[in-house]
Order: C-alpha cells, then sequence, then structure tokens
C-alpha cells in the first residue's frame, strides 16, 4: 500500500490541511509544535482503528494519544485528540495498491480470506481475532452456509474493484461526543486489513518509528519464536516504541538461520561503510557474564566493544535500518519522526541518500519522514525521489520544488542565511546584533520558539537586501516570513515599505538596550552578578539617581553632534566606492574637486566667531533636551542606552560580557511583567501578527 492522499481536520495539532503524497520517500518540514508528527499520527490512527493487525490495536494507539486509559476503555478523552472539541475529527487517506498486492488479491485463497471477515464483522467480531474454528458451528449451519455463500460473492466483487481502480480509502471521523467512531468504507478497511493479516509476525507493510527513543542497554530478556510474535505484531503500529526495547531481540533471532545472518551481516556492513564509518561488526558471543553481546569493532583502533557501547543515535539508526531491511514488505510503507535524533550533521546528510538507495528503491517502500534536521532537508531539496512538503501553520501544507528557491537564495545568502532556514521556521527575524538575538530569545522565547532569530550585523546595504527579498516575493510563493528589527538611532528608515511577507519595525526607543533600564531589574542583576569584583552598589535610591545622571551626561556630546552635522562641512576623505575601477587622473579629479569643495566652504570661516556661534547653540539646545528628557522620564527613551551598560560595566567592575547581564535584566522584566516588558511583548507580538 502506498498513501497518496490524506485529508486531516481537527486532529490534535492540525486544523485543516490536504496532502498529496507523490515521492519514494516524503519529507516533510516546518516550524516546532506546528503539527509534523501529528500527520504522522493520524495516518497511524487511521489504519489502526480501520484495519488492526492486532486484537487491541485500536486501543493502544488510543492510549498512546492520552485518548483512552486501560481502566476505563468504554470512554474516550476528546480534547486529547481534537484541536477544538466543538467539531469532529475528521481523517481521510487514499492509497495505491501495489502490484505485489494485486497479484495477492488474486489468489483463491484471499477471496475466501475476504468473505470470512465480512461475515465476522456481521455477526459483531473482530476480522482476524478469531481462529480458524471460531464459526465452525455457524458456517455448519444452513444459514451459515448460505450467509458465507453470498460474502464470497461480495468479496468477489470487492477485489475485482480493486483491481480495476488499484485504489483503497481508509476514512476516519470521531463525531462529538465521540459516542461512536466510524468509518467511511468497510470493503477498503477489510482488503487493506486482509494484506496485513496475511503476513507472518515477523513481517509488515506498515511501520511507524516513533521519536520517543529508549534504547536499552546491557542485559535484555530475549524471547523467540510464538512467544515472542505478539509483540513483534504490536511493535509495528501500535506500540512502535517497542521496537527500541528489542533491539538485541531482533539481531538476536535473525542469528537462527542463514538467511537472516546473511541479511545482518550485509546491513551492518553496508550501514558502517556507507553511514557510520569507522566500525565493523565483528559476531556475536555470550560473553563472561553470560550476557549476548553484539560484538562491534572500531577500525581505526582495532578496539572490540559491545554495541551497546555505541550512541543512542547510532544505536537508533542501526536498529531502525535493520528492521526495514528484515520486517518491511515489499510494497509497504513506513512513517519515520526525526530521524536525526541523537545523530551529528555527517551522518544526517547521508541518512537520506542510505534510505532510498538501499531499501525504498529496492524493496518498492514508501517512506514518509518528519524532520528539523536541515541536512536531511537538503538531501531531499537534491533527490529527484524525494518530495518535499513545507508544513507552514495548522492550515496550511504545501509542497516546495527545488526551482521556487532559486530567485531567493542570493538574497538571502547576502543574509548569511540559506532557503533551507526559512522552510523550518514560521519566520526568519534579523536583530541588529548579538546581544539583541539572546536578550529576545531569553525574555520572549516563548512567542518566538518558531522562529529563527539571526543576527544583522548592521545596516549596510540594507535596503537593497530588502527590496531583491520583496522581488523574490513577487516570483514566487513564498515559504516563511521575514522580519527586520532594526534600533532606531535618531535615524528613521525611508523609503521602506511592508510587503506581505517582508517587514520591517524600528524601534519606538533609541535602541533595544533602552528598554532594559528598568531600574529595579537592573539593580538586581548587578547584585546578583557572582562575576564582579566587589564594588560597592548604592542603595536603590541613589542607583536610579545615578542611571539618570549617566543617560543625562550624554546630552553635551549628542546635541554637539547633531549641530555639527547640520553644517553639512565636505569631507575630504578618500572613498573608496568613488575610485573603484578609476585610472590614475580620474582618481586625482576626483580628489582634488572635492579639496576644492572643502576650501570653498572653509575659506570665509571667522573660527573664532564659528566657536562662540557652536557654544551658544549647543548650550541653548542642551537645556531644551536636558529639560524634555527630565519630563517624563523621556530619557529613557532618547538616551544612548548602550553607553549606559557600557558606563555600568565599568563603574561597577562587572568581569562578565554585557550580553550576560542584559538577559538576566530582560528574565527579571519578565517575572515582574514591568511597564518596559509590556511594551516590549506587544511591539514584537504585533510585528510578527501582522499581516499584509
Amino acid at each position: 500500500m502506498k498513501i497518496t492522499k490524506l485529508k486531516i481536520k481537527n486532529f490534535r495539532a492540525i486544523k485543516d490541511i490536504e496532502i498529496n503524497f507523490t515521492g519514494v520517500v516524503n519529507v516533510i518540514v516546518g516550524p516546532n509544535a506546528v503539527g509534523k508528527t501529528s500527520i504522522l499520527e493520524a495516518i497511524r490512527l487511521v489504519k489502526g482503528i480501520l484495519a488492526p493487525r492486532t486484537g487491541n490495536e485500536s486501543v493502544q494507539i488510543l492510549t498512546s494519544l492520552g485518548a483512552m486509559s486501560p481502566h476505563t476503555p468504554n470512554r474516550i478523552n476528546f480534547e486529547a485528540i481534537a484541536r477544538d472539541g466543538s467539531l469532529p475529527v475528521v481523517i481521510e487517506s487514499e492509497y495505491d495498491i501495489t502490484e505485489s498486492e494485486l497479484c495477492k488479491l488474486a489468489e483463491k485463497q484471499s477471496t475466501e480470506s475476504l468473505a470470512m471477515s465480512f461475515l465476522q464483522s456481521r455477526i459483531g467480531l473482530q476480522p482476524g481475532s478469531q481462529g480458524p474454528n471460531s464459526m465452525v458451528q455457524y458456517l455448519s449451519s444452513p444459514a451459515g452456509k448460505e450467509e458465507y455463500k453470498k460474502e464470497k460473492e461480495r468479496a468477489g466483487r470487492v477485489i475485482q474493484s480493486a483491481r480495476e481502480t488499484k485504489k483503497c480509502k481508509l476514512g476516519l471521523t470521531i463525531p462529538v461526543p465521540p459516542a461512536q467512531i466510524q468509518g467511511s468504507d468497510g470493503d477498503s478497511q477489510a482488503l487493506f486489513s486482509l494484506l496485513e493479516l496475511q503476513l507472518p509476525p515477523t513481517r509488515t507493510r506498515f511501520s511507524y518509528f516513533p521519536a520517543d527513543r529508549a534504547l536499552p542497554s546491557g542485559e535484555a530478556n530475549i524471547q523467540i519464536g510464538a512467544a515472542d510474535a505478539n509483540q513483534q505484531l504490536e511493535s509495528h503500529n501500535s506500540q512502535p516504541h517497542l521496537k527500541y526495547a528489542r533491539m538485541k531481540n531482533t539481531i538476536f533471532a535473525n542469528t537462527f538461520d542463514e538467511k537472516g545472518r546473511d541479511l545482518i551481516m550485509k546491513e551492518f556492513e553496508s550501514l558502517f561503510k556507507k553511514i557510520l564509518r569507522g566500525r565493523s561488526l565483528e559476531g556475536y558471543a555470550i560473553n563472561e557474564l553470560g550476557m549476548f553481546s553484539v560484538r562491534i569493532k572500531d577500525t581505526a583502533t582495532h578496539r572490540i566493544f559491545d554495541i551497546d557501547g555505541l550512541s543512542s543515535g547510532e544505536k537508533g539508526l542501526i536498529l531502525m535500518f535493520l528492521l526495514i531491511a528484515r520486517s518491511v514488505e515489499r510494497g509497504g510503507m513506513i512513517l519515520i519522526d526525526e530521524p536525526e535524533l541523537h545523530l551529528n550533521p555527517s551522518v544526517c546528510k547521508a541518512v537520506l541518500g542510505f534510505l532510498l538507495d538501499s531499501h525504498c528503491k529496492p524493496n518498492d517502500i514508501q517512506a514518509i519522514i518528519c524532520s528539523h534536521s536541515p541536512e536531511i532537508l537538503a538531501s531531499a531539496l537534491d533527490e529527484t525521489d524525494c518530495a518535499l512538503y513545507h508544513l507552514i501553520s495548522e492550515s496550511s501544507i504545501t509542497p516546495v520544488r527545488e526551482k521556487d528557491h532559486v530567485d531567493a537564495a542570493e538574497a538571502l545568502a547576502r543574509l548569511g542565511l540559506s532557503e533551507v532556514d526559512e522552510l523550518l521556521y514560521r519566520g526568519i527575524v534579523f536583530v541588529e546584533g548579538k546581544d539583541d538575538l539572546e536578550v529576545l530569545e531569553a525574555g520572549f522565547g516563548d512567542i518566538l520558539r518558531r522562529y529563527k532569530l539571526t543576527e544583522l550585523g548592521g545596516r549596510n546595504d540594507l535596503e537593497k537586501h530588502i527590496r531583491a527579498l520583496q522581488t523574490a516575493e513577487r516570483d514566487r510563493k513564498p515559504e516563511g516570513s521575514k522580519y527586520f528589527i532594526l534600533d532606531l538611532d535618531g535615524k528613521p528608515l525611508k523609503n521602506i515599505r511592508p510587503s506581505p511577507k517582508v517587514k520591517v519595525m524600528q524601534w519606538k526607543r533609541t535602541c533595544l538596550e533602552n528598554y532594559l533600564l528598568d531600574e529595579e531589574a537592573l539593580y538586581d542583576a548587578i547584585n546578583n552578578n557572582t562575576d564582579r569584583q566587589k564594588t560597592a552598589v548604592p542603595n536603590l535610591g541613589n542607583f536610579k539617581r545615578s542611571i539618570k545622571q549617566a543617560a543625562l551626561a550624554q546630552v553635551d556630546e549628542l546635541v554637539a553632534r547633531e549641530i555639527y552635522e547640520n553644517h553639512s562641512f565636505e569631507d575630504p576623505g578618500i572613498r573608496a566606492k568613488e575610485i573603484r575601477d578609476k585610472n590614475v587622473s580620474e582618481i586625482t579629479k576626483i580628489l582634488a574637486d572635492r579639496l576644492a569643495a572643502a576650501q570653498k566652504q572653509l575659506a570665509p570661516l571667522d573660527l573664532a566667531q564659528w566657536k562662540e556661534n557652536f557654544t551658544n547653540q549647543v548650550t541653548r539646545q542642551r537645556d531644551e533636551k536636558l529639560r524634555a528628557w527630565e519630563e517624563n522620564d523621556r530619557w529613557k527613551i532618547e538616551c544612548n542606552g548602550k553607553w549606559i551598560y557600557e558606563r555600568i560595566q565599568k563603574e561597577f567592575r562587572l568581569n562578565a560580557n554585557l550580553r550576560k547581564l542584559k538577559t538576566e535584566v530582560v528574565k527579571s522584566m519578565r517575572h515582574s511583567n514591568s511597564m518596559e516588558y509590556k511594551e516590549l511583548h506587544d511591539l514584537i507580538t504585533g510585528l510578527l501578527n501582522e499581516t499584509g
């Protein structure tokens, strides 16, 4: 079975999405907590309820989702699976039946088995849950024989229809209140179950690999044969976490026949050659403590150790690929959640290609993967047999084509990012420096957790970058939004208009540090700073006055700079852009013209008179600014907050960098929910919620 279509409404994190799966491997990426795992859980739930492999599969899945308790199996906790408790949960899926499965359905035994499933369902039994002798008495009666004949004819029609359409649909509705779960197509459900029930416990057409991996180490209880059969069945879907508890059991069970040993050896060899390089399998043994040991050799040091000595990521990867090779039937499908867990980036780069070339393509296996890994995402863009999907929000998912990103790649690269970043996050937030980045993460991590924060490193060519992004936005369907948060610094941006996916905001104060001039939070942070040298800190009242005085002391410099810049004196300095690609004569003329302009401007200047006028202007404007700053503490808005923090560092002899102090201040502001914190919070949420 290959899933081709999926519709989900009101299930866990998902509001309403529809996906058409087109790849051999289908990779779903998106921000944290947006609902990627919910997609896998939806596929797993529909299969488990409508086409169970074991008698308890549906109950075990609902229990793992928190929707049911084994102590009260007659009740469903609807809130655990519904996004909105007032609406029903609806999941619809469509599968293509593979050629090997169609051949299996053509066998006489399939028609008889399907007829028996229909008959069992009619009299209230779960198909496949009863032994072959469970209906002997009923089938011996005339009425039973007649009903079986009718169901056999029905089974023939269903199989013939499936062979013609090559389709199978599983649709599930959990109503409000969840009194009775409903399936949309009983014939398809029975057909899906039939194909699964025909397999031995060691094989499956459907397997789920969850992210919550708990890999045991040391001695493990090992069972084989009938005692282990039910656990094998449950590990495929209803209790997928059992896969990880059965690592040594899986390896041990394959050592008893030659085919199994060869398969295990080949899989280890392939893994160690192509992904986990520098390792080899030395064999199996019972160690001196009487425990089963899988012996691994480090090819560089020749050290031999038990498989428990590998990292959690390495063990998880080995187990996953062993199980795919050993248990997933040709034409089957696998669901994998976060295969990159506990793996370094170099290993992640190889995972997707290995899965495709060693398992999916040779064995016609379909894979659906949810991932946060940039390496896996980049591999998905490069692999022609991979389909990439961007889950943007709870109600929006879109296929991603490589050519869609060509236009924006250059603009993003200039800002230090790649197109991969905008797929892994709801949006990208650019700030002016490392301090801003860490302060915002420390104070507003809850509202920024789905966004990537990155430092801009200054405003050079900023407007050009923004326009390039907006041009790329017009030429393609954008994946994520870009937000620019800039200091004011007395320099409001001009000629930049926001677009639906590119937003620009300047702080309402000089810089971010101005919002961190919360004297009480700052006072506590300094006193709690264990890295500072023992320098006396005044009481809170005197501390507040000293901070204000430090701010007011900036006025002379600020006013003098502003007035001097208004004179617009010609700068005789050399400008790199003007002389680039020019010859000597051209450069000489440019510089001579500038010196002439400066000379003409300065020639009539009476230096003594200029000094007197400049002093009077600065004094008059300084007094006006001091009065304005004193009024309603306007100094907190207009002073240079960065200077205040630098003065604090010197005055109180702080050894740690100022970034740490700022993050402590914003955490304290968050705890007290200060006025400045609320102002920052409103600005950030307003920007992120802004729509074009």
